[in-house]
């Protein structure tokens, strides 16, 4: 069983990190998102449909939202942004008939980027690599 950490703030499930990831856990699809900004992009909110037409109503399936950051700002901001990032992504899910009992979170700041580079060596396509949220689906536990 998942060690769940329910927060009263939060309507999704969190998920602790795995390390590494599980087996049954597949990543669907990845959105991003813009610098400072836990808003869906027109882009994403399309990806996060398409996603739903396949996945969103199948109650044999849980997803879950992984949200990251790139590593502009402090570990305590980019935490932050991640969470919201996360929650967005839920949300949206949600008021788009997904079922939130079949969605859990993990939000996880900087850490694992998709294009590990320092902050000064680091080009603008790969800092927006890095500003994500990753759709993972797994069988329903």
């Amino acid at each position: 069983a998942d060690e769940i950490n329910e927060s009263k703030e939060m309507s999704v499930r969190i998920l602790p990190n795995p390390d590494p990831r599980p087996a049954d856990e597949f990543i669907c699809c990845k959105i991003y998102f813009d610098l400072n900004s836990s808003y869906l992009t027109r882009k994403s909110r399309k990806v996060l449909d398409e996603f739903l037409s396949h996945f969103g109503k199948d109650p044999n399936t849980e997803t879950i939202i992984e949200a990251h950051t790139d590593i502009r700002a402090s570990n305590k901001y980019n935490m932050w942004l991640s969470k919201r990032r996360m929650q967005r992504t839920v949300d949206y899910l949600v008021e788009n008939g997904m079922d939130i009992k079949l969605i859990y979170g993990r939000f996880k700041g900087e850490e694992e980027p998709e294009i590990d580079c320092d902050e000064e060596d680091c080009t603008e396509d790969q800092h927006s690599l890095n500003r994500r949220a990753t759709i993972v689906t797994r069988p329903k536990k």
